[in-house]
């Protein structure tokens, strides 16, 4: 008897399962290209353009898989895309035009119009875009981008934790702190020099003490908050400080990334050359100095 209640217990399972075989007739065989999701997608990728990336000549080049950027003059890159296009055309990928963007870096307006009317008759959907708006992988690439990279996280992290207040308090507030808030900006502090926009990292802050006192129905006063911001295994809640993070995070990210980056760029002993990395140590030692003893 218990065996038959077990059988008849799992009929509607099997019934529903010889339904989705009947129905699948049509099976939809993998003819080409690598399926999605594949974790050797990626290495199978970069394999496959390894031969064309080394082949650019520009005395900038830096390839992550799909995304591509040249830097040098205009008679350089234009050689290159010259050379590229159709090397890529043979492993069957193409340059998307539309989404392509060239940048400013010193021309004059002059030469660069005349630049960017030899770049059209290659690429005629590429973009301009002005240094200010420059990001490379998602990170702003000068000073003067960063606090709009900021501000379009801020509308962001405002929009989703506005929505946390629908939801069960322990769920919002374990997504505020793991997902929303300063977890979603620690990408950007790593990679670029946030820490000297000092003003809009205080505004981050205040927003997410605003709504971790609109999810825990508390108001915290400045021990209470600073409390709240220290690890769980010191009795806070782990909401961590833009203001105290943004500074050492990227300082260690560049001071353990300078051997990568001098071997990419190809050991040239200018590679933070224009960078923020001596300022940020001169910055860093001040602040160490004026700790009391």
């Amino acid at each position: 008897m218990p065996w038959k209640l077990a059988i008849n217990g799992l009929l509607p399972y099997l019934n529903w399962l010889i339904c989705i075989l009947i129905a699948s007739d049509n099976i939809i065989s993998s003819a080409t290209g690598i399926q999605q999701g594949d974790p050797l997608g990626p290495l199978l990728f970069a394999m496959a353009i390894d031969g064309v990336a080394r082949s650019i000549a520009s005395p900038f080049n830096i390839c992550y898989l799909d995304d591509a950027t040249l830097g040098g003059s205009i008679e350089a890159v234009a050689a290159d895309l010259f050379r590229v296009i159709p090397s890529l055309s043979l492993l069957g990928l193409e340059i998307n035009s539309s989404k392509s963007e060239i940048i400013n870096l010193n021309y004059s307006a002059d030469d660069f119009e005349s630049a960017i009317r030899d770049i059209r008759l290659i690429l005629e959907d590429i973009k301009i875009t002005p240094k200010e708006e420059l990001h490379i992988l998602g990170s702003p690439v000068f000073p003067m981008a960063i606090r709009e990279c900021l501000d379009t996280k801020h509308v962001i992290l405002t929009r989703m934790t506005e929505k946390l207040r629908q939801i069960d308090t322990h769920a919002a507030l374990f997504l505020l702190k793991n997902c929303f808030s300063l977890p979603s900006f620690l990408y950007t502090f790593r990679s670029a020099p946030c820490y000297l926009e000092q003003d809009f990292l205080n505004e981050i802050d205040i927003t997410v003490k605003r709504f971790a006192e609109l999810i825990c129905n508390v108001n915290f006063d400045d021990t209470g908050w600073r409390q709240a911001m220290l690890p769980l295994s010191f009795g806070g809640l782990d909401l961590r400080s833009a203001v105290d993070l943004a500074f050492p995070v990227y300082l260690s990210s560049l001071s353990s990334s300078h051997e990568l980056i001098d071997e990419i760029l190809g050991g040239s002993p200018q590679c933070f050359s224009g960078s923020s990395f001596e300022p940020a140590c001169s910055v860093w030692i001040q602040e160490l100095l004026s700790l009391p003893h």
